[in-house]
């Protein structure tokens, strides 16, 4: 009986089902289910019925689902619909809102695929996780260290036979070479590697086996592009160039490196070409890279490469010589501490800063739509009301505003991204990178994009659109102050909130641009005008033509002296070593610069002799026991009459006595101070420094490119300007003012806009009141100081807000530099006062608009 009851009843899951995945039906339609569940059961029997019932359910589901779909397809037409109609009735907010938020867009466009790109460097290695490159760090006599990547040629050997969790090694050697073609002397960045490099990296060839290239010596493979600028169309395989006096058989082709590799070279050479000379490891001259078993930890091998240098180099090369793993994909943005590098490598710091800066920018203009956006719904009061008494849930509400949120996001996002491919040259000219933008190609920048619209658009829309929701219908038909109170006071907050990072970015701007001009401006104790430094390191007694090169150059005209020199003021501060000296009987050590100069080093420059005499060439110990202090030298030491005392410096094998004290100039820029330093005269390879006059300066370099080509045949001139050589060395700094410079005017551009778009909700909210104040005796200055004094009120607060935060940041950025200016009041008092302006202009034009209209058209009932 119980059996039976249990056939005679309907599936208890599928009724419970029907009724809520369809999220409800009618009892009509409940008991037709069922009274064909129960003709079925009793012409078909049990199993029948409820099959039926099953696909009787399954059908019911489908199509309800299938209306739903239907519905929801045309609500959010009607969503679309209703908000497009609302970004054309409300045309001035629509454009602000928009503008607004596709500049701050555009910023994070741009950094995202910059640091995209910068993240992707050699990423694409198959064997990625186990590659790394040796660095060593060289504790210097002085105590300095200096992390290095160079090593000596025998080490991969060494590392090769004593490791077993090594799998692989390879040996670089970057070099700047010349070629002789035709001819023509070209000069070319090439590698000096191993075959075993195709096994290490994942580079491909387009001709050639990767198994047996670059195993002979004189050998090399070069890229079709390179191919094609030496030999035309023709096949690049099995012709000959002649590389610094060899003759190389190009035996490959490579594939064109991706642009993100820290190893991007057009011509490779084999490695046992290379001349690298070396009998002792200390002398360095190559890269060294290694390739671990996967089942390998790199912490270990490090751990024991200090007990590897012992047995292979001894303990004294063993403690000067640190040897460590840096993994491949650190190196293009882990490499800052390493000194001559010659790889491809970046400062994290710009992708911290540019993204930083994108997203303040985005937060800026995001508030800013937050702002406008409640704001317009005062104009949309009764609207919402009405939807409220015609049933319209609080969700449905929520919806309508967030779709117009995306909507005007996506408007904002297309025009950003037409925006950036406009600016994008630019931009790859000054970030030095060639950057795409193309979203058909690039899933990963399409992906962003839509997530990023989408985003943006709920995150901006999310707080309006609770807002609105929330009034009470009886409220908004009777257009009650709804935005008093707590509303205003939010809108007032993100106003303050978008001019405090406004002037943060504006104060900091004026003060680098103060310190930048300081570093142009400041004297550096010798004369760079016009001083063309000569690049010889390439002739080793360079030294010992000097006096015939000199003679030849003196008599152009538009040449006033020559002087040669290890490196050039202002650029390097020579080597810092532990000098000795006695000093009331008692022998003292100093650490002090080493910096080797030439006759009439300090003559050429201008620098002053004070004290004694400048090196002379009727004196021969002065090429040898000569040597000069500078004035923070000799302050450092403690003498009173420097002339004549005997320095030492065992590391350099140096004792010398001194003949003459110069004044202090700098060495190095002016993020150094200036270092004690001593001056040894120098005669093995150097600079040569021209001064000329700046009458014919294109004619003058003309000049002395035709006197190199007899001076030095085979070479190919090099020379640059001594002041353009110090410039370069504030690049960075001139990069951080431009960044900031860019990104101020557009903080204060899309906050403009803002306040631009508040003041006509202003105008027009307060119109009663303005009318009133009219009709009582008002006049138009009274109301234009009335309507605009609160937001003068917000501009004031936001300086006494952002001025402390500006001077946290600068004074940051200024510690750096070892001489700089003050950080004066005026300089926040400006960005201040620049901001009020600026706000002052912007809503002036509908503050004064406001002030003159009609009275009787504002106290018309609306």
């Amino acid at each position: 009986m119980k059996n039976k009851n249990k056939k005679s009843s309907v599936p208890g899951l599928a009724k419970w089902l029907l009724g809520k995945v369809t999220g409800g039906i009618s009892e009509s339609k409940i008991g037709d289910f069922e009274e064909e569940y129960f003709e079925v059961l009793n012409e078909k029997g049990y199993l029948s019925a409820r099959f039926n019932y099953w696909k009787q359910l399954l059908k019911t589901i489908f199509i309800l689902k299938l209306v739903s779909l239907f519905r929801g397809v045309e609500m959010l037409k009607n969503y679309i619909k209703v908000s497009c109609r609302n970004l054309v009735k409300y045309k001035v907010f629509s454009m602000i809102n928009i503008s607004g938020l596709a500049v701050g867009m555009t910023g994070c466009i741009l950094a995202f695929i910059f640091v995209r790109h910068e993240l992707s460097y050699d990423r694409f290695h198959k064997n990625l996780n186990q590659i790394y490159r040796i660095t060593r760090d060289w504790v210097r006599n002085s105590g300095d260290v200096w992390r290095t990547t160079s090593s000596g040629h025998r080490l991969a050997q060494y590392l090769s036979e004593d490791f077993p969790e090594i799998k692989n090694t390879v040996r670089l050697a970057p070099r700047s070479v010349t070629i002789n073609h035709k001819n023509i002397l070209f000069r070319e960045k090439v590698l000096y590697t191993e075959p075993s490099f195709f096994e290490i990296f994942s580079f491909s060839l387009e001709a050639g086996d990767r198994k047996t290239i670059l195993k002979e010596p004189f050998t090399g493979i070069i890229t079709r592009d390179l191919g094609a600028k030496y030999f035309g169309k023709a096949d690049p395989v099995g012709r000959v160039l002649s590389i610094s006096g060899k003759d190389y058989r190009i035996t490959g082709i490579l594939d064109d490196m991706p642009e993100n590799t820290h190893l991007k070279k057009s011509l490779l050479l084999s490695f046992s070409s290379f001349v690298y000379g070396q009998k002792d490891e200390e002398i360095a001259s190559v890269y060294t890279y290694i390739q671990l078993r996967k089942d390998s930890s790199s912490e270990e091998l490090d751990s024991k490469l200090h007990d590897f240098s012992v047995r292979h180099f001894g303990e004294k090369v063993a403690s000067r010589y640190k040897y460590h793993l840096q993994a491949l994909k650190d190196i293009h943005l882990g490499s800052t501490d390493i000194m001559l590098d010659k790889a491809i490598t970046s400062d994290i710091k710009y992708s911290y800063t540019y993204s930083l800066i994108a997203i303040f920018i985005l937060v800026i203009a995001g508030t800013n739509f937050v702002n406008l956006s409640t704001a317009r719904v005062s104009c949309r009061i009764k609207e919402i009301g009405v939807r409220k008494v015609a049933g319209a849930k609080r969700i449905q509400l929520i919806r309508q505003f967030i779709s117009e949120s995306v909507i005007i996001s996506s408007a904002a996002t297309s025009t950003a991204l037409i925006i950036a491919l406009l600016v994008l040259p630019s931009f790859n000219s000054y970030t030095d990178k060639n950057l795409e933008i193309n979203i058909i190609s690039d899933p990963g920048l399409l992906i962003f994009l839509l997530s990023f619209t989408i985003f943006v658009g709920f995150a901006a829309g999310m707080y309006p659109a609770y807002v609105t929701s929330s009034f009470s219908p009886l409220d908004s038909i009777k257009t009650k102050r709804i935005f008093s109170g707590k509303g205003a006071f939010i809108r007032r907050s993100i106003i303050v909130f978008q001019f405090v990072l406004s002037i943060v970015f504006i104060t900091v701007t004026l003060i680098i641009m103060g310190q930048m001009d300081f570093v142009k401006k400041r004297k550096l104790g010798f004369d760079s005008e016009n001083v063309i430094v000569v690049d010889s390191m390439k002739d080793r007694y360079s030294h010992q033509r000097l006096n015939m090169i000199r003679s030849e150059l003196l008599k152009n005209p538009d040449i006033i002296d020559i002087s040669g020199s290890f490196s050039f003021p202002g650029t390097y501060a020579g080597i810092s070593e532990i000098f000795r000296y006695t000093y009331d009987n008692d022998e003292v050590s100093v650490k002090m610069n080493l910096y080797m100069g030439y006759y009439d080093f300090f003559k050429f420059y201008n620098i002053e002799v004070i004290e004694g005499r400048d090196f002379s060439r009727e004196i021969p110990t002065d090429s040898t026991e000569g040597l000069i202090l500078n004035e923070t030298a000799v302050k450092k030491m403690g003498l009173k009459s420097p002339l004549g005392t005997i320095i030492r410096c065992p590391n350099r094998e140096i004792q010398g006595k001194v003949i003459g004290v110069v004044s202090d100039f700098h060495h190095s820029s002016l993020h150094k101070k200036i270092s004690p330093t001593v001056y040894k005269y120098f005669n093995l390879k150097f600079y040569y420094s021209v001064k000329v006059r700046g009458r014919d300066i294109p004619g003058t370099i003309r000049f002395l490119e035709d006197k190199w080509k007899e001076f030095a045949p085979g070479e190919i001139f090099q020379c640059s300007f001594l002041d353009e050589n110090i410039a370069k060395q504030y690049r960075e700094d001139m990069k951080t003012e431009r960044i900031l410079s860019f990104s101020s005017v557009l903080a204060i551009f899309i906050a403009c806009l803002g306040l631009f778009g508040l003041s006509l909700f202003t105008g027009e909210t307060r119109k009663k009141e303005i009318g009133i104040r009219k009709i009582l005796g008002a006049s138009g200055i009274e109301l234009v100081g009335i309507l605009s004094s609160v937001v003068i009120r917000l501009v004031i607060t936001a300086n006494i807000i952002a001025w402390p935060i500006a001077y946290f940041l600068i004074k940051i950025w200024l510690e750096s530099f070892a001489y700089r200016i003050n950080i004066d009041i005026w300089f926040f008092i400006m960005g201040g006062i620049l901001a009020l302006l600026i706000a002052a202009v912007t809503i002036s034009v509908q503050t004064i608009k406001a002030a003159n209209n009609n009275p009787v058209n504002s106290l018309r009932n609306e």
